[in-house]
């Protein structure tokens, strides 16, 4: 159980390459990662690193999709949720890993914030063959 925490004010190391890390399965600028096959809870925590190409490296190796990393109740430094979807690696990235649940999240920056009713959203990958 990770919870409580304030992950703020981080910075990648000087000199890295983050375009570089973008399609790699270890990038080198996150602000919390987890690796191995261990469950975790990732819960209000409070999230602001924009020095960071990530918030959170959901690492965990998966075989099964029903398998996830819960990473609800967080505040990611957003409200936007694409925006909090680009913020946190995991199986859309490199698909060994698990998929994180971020849903629901925190609507602002205090460990006592209420949670975001609406609607999760879903992005839809399309295909357009073009002749």
């Amino acid at each position: 159980m990770v919870s409580y925490n304030n992950f703020k004010r981080n910075m990648a190391a000087d000199g890295l390459n983050e375009s570089a890390l973008i399609a790699s399965s270890s990038p080198a600028s996150y602000a919390l990662g987890v690796r191995g096959l261990q469950n975790v809870t990732i819960t209000r925590n409070l999230f602001s690193n924009p020095g960071m190409r990530f918030e959170l490296l959901g690492g965990q190796a998966s075989s099964n999709l029903e398998n996830y990393l819960d990473a609800t109740e967080n505040f990611w430094g957003t409200t936007e949720q694409p925006r909090i979807v680009e913020r946190i690696f995991d199986f859309d990235d490199w698909n060994s890993f698990a998929i994180v649940e971020y849903f629901p999240y925190l609507v602002s920056d205090r460990f006592n914030s209420r949670k975001f009713i609406g609607t999760k959203w879903r992005y839809i990958h399309c295909l357009i063959w073009l002749q």
